[in-house]
């Protein structure tokens, strides 16, 4: 048995750097899903503030009606990227060029402004799409984290349809 004495410090010297990396992979997995909650809450809500925006329609011409929106879809850009600034862990980073709010019909193909309504293309929608790339700063965290070489993905895209309440190419055609 006094063979034996040195086992359990070896032992221990082969698991702590195991464990170690299994606790900073919790760690990542939890900053990049929190970051993921957020940005979704961020595109569920920037779609919703741009569905009930009010938006009116507009001649530009006699033949082409535009819809007019109040506030505007860049409007409402600005104000979430000023809000949202501080709030994530800052693993990816959030633009206004990340950002893009359009009108979409029920093919999900982006629809102008100038465009008339079409029977068959309702419902319109607004698409949010978030297209975030990896924070580049070698800082803090994410330093130790590019040593120990754990990859995290470079970019994170996310996608949010919510029905356009409030344009009037959704509502019915008055005769």
């Amino acid at each position: 048995m006094k063979k034996q004495g040195g086992q359990d410090i070896i032992e221990f010297t082969l698991m702590v750097p195991l464990f170690m990396a299994f606790l900073v992979g919790i760690a990542l997995f939890g900053l990049y899903f929190s970051d993921w909650v957020t940005y979704n809450n961020l595109a569920r809500s920037m779609a919703r503030e741009a569905a009930v925006a009010t938006a009116s329609t507009e001649k530009v011409d006699s033949q082409i009606d535009k819809v007019v929106r109040n506030p505007s879809f860049d409007t409402i850009k600005r104000d979430y990227v000023k809000a949202y600034s501080g709030v994530t862990t800052h693993m990816y980073l959030l633009n206004a060029d990340s950002i893009n709010i359009s009108i979409v019909d029920n093919k999900k193909q982006e629809v102008s402004d100038t465009e008339k309504a079409d029977e068959d293309l309702r419902p319109y929608s607004v698409r949010v799409e978030l297209n975030l790339s990896k924070n580049s700063d070698d800082a803090g965290f994410l330093l130790g984290v590019k040593n120990l070489r754990i990859i995290i993905p470079d970019s994170m895209n996310i996608i949010y349809y919510m029905y356009a309440e409030n344009d009037p190419r959704n509502q019915s055609i008055q005769s």
